[in-house]
């Protein structure tokens, strides 16, 4: 008498090729005649949503040079001033508080898009506007002052000229 291990061996294989076969003919009917899956539609018109009207928002950012996005570009660039010199306040289109800004800004305005540079900042997207103030350098002293020359012209922050405000 042979053991049991090789009668179940000699079970098991015509059982194994009577599996595959059917699987082989479900898989063949099935390429014959495969599901017809419908493209994705897309909505020619602005979702429910933007109906609702949303009040302004004004957001408003200062802080240091990680607020103003010091170091977030690669090779440091940054938005320049109006002569298009660099700003000494660093600020980058990559700044955190901007990137989270731009995407608050796509949930509340889902039509268009939105892209992100170093070099600009996206301040006003239909009524609402981003206040952005941060500056590199700077320290929570010169949040309360501005440096002032002898006309009364600000001509920057005590971090930008060296003055301590508090003297």
């Amino acid at each position: 008498m042979s053991p049991p291990y090789r009668m179940r061996a000699r079970t098991a294989v015509p059982a194994l090729f009577a599996a595959l076969g059917l699987v082989l003919a479900q898989a063949i009917s099935a390429s014959a005649n495969p599901p017809v899956i419908p493209p994705p539609t897309l909505p020619t018109s602005c979702p429910p949503i933007c109906s609702i009207p949303l009040p302004p928002l004004s957001f408003v950012v200062v802080g240091d040079s990680y607020t103003s996005g010091e170091g977030a570009s690669h090779f440091h660039i940054y938005v320049g001033n109006a002569s298009r010199n660099e700003d000494w306040r660093h600020q980058s289109g990559f700044a955190a508080v901007h990137v989270a800004w731009a995407y608050l800004e796509m949930g509340r305005h889902p039509v268009g898009t939105v892209t992100i540079s170093p070099t600009e900042l996206l301040t006003a997207r239909g009524r609402d506007r981003l206040f952005f103030h941060p500056s590199s350098g700077a320290k929570t002293k010169h949040l309360c002052g501005l440096v002032v020359n002898s006309d009364g012209v600000v001509v920057g922050s005590p971090s930008d000229t060296g003055r301590d405000p508090t003297a």
